[in-house]
């Protein structure tokens, strides 16, 4: 009897973490078709160009989508937990954009030695310019925004979250 209970409560944990990943993907997907349209597509285009912008994506959006999934998965029910996720979100946004500027690389050609390259940071200001370009990238608004999606999901698909 003990072992069917655990068996259940594991395919129940199963099911709301596939939940959890689903709302996730479509949050992030609602944010990109809105970041096509408006000027926050564009800002990622201009300082990423051709094969450099489709693989920062390639590697950002899959990242969102786990750190968001992973968010809504360890949910609390608190006062503060739609606060909460929006942070996280704009902070998960932002080092999937820093994992990504530093990574985008991989999917170029002779990717390895451009990370070893572009790792050689010798002054305070290249460190400083590295931090700053996922700013630049709006990948932390891209990432509040799509908490901020997510919440709305959460609360209208709330009967199939636990409480």
């Amino acid at each position: 009897m003990a072992e069917q209970i655990d068996n259940l409560m594991i395919q129940r944990k199963t099911l709301y973490a596939g939940k959890a990943l689903g709302s996730a993907a479509l949050s992030v997907a609602l944010t990109y078709a809105v970041s096509l349209v408006t000027p926050l597509g564009s800002s990622a285009s201009f300082w990423l160009r051709g094969a450099h912008h489709i693989a920062y994506v390639a590697i950002y959006l899959p990242l969102l989508t786990l750190g968001l999934a992973f968010a809504l998965r360890s949910h609390h029910n608190t006062r503060w937990a739609g606060f909460a996720l929006v942070l996280f979100g704009t902070t998960i946004g932002y080092l999937a954009g820093l994992l990504a500027t530093v990574g985008h690389p991989l999917f170029l050609e002779d990717g390895f030695h451009q990370i070893a390259q572009s790792l050689k940071l010798t002054t305070p200001q290249a460190w400083i310019a590295l931090l700053w370009f996922p700013i630049r990238l709006q990948s932390w608004l891209f990432g509040m925004l799509s908490a901020c999606i997510l919440l709305f999901l959460r609360s209208r698909l709330a009967k199939s979250y636990p409480t």
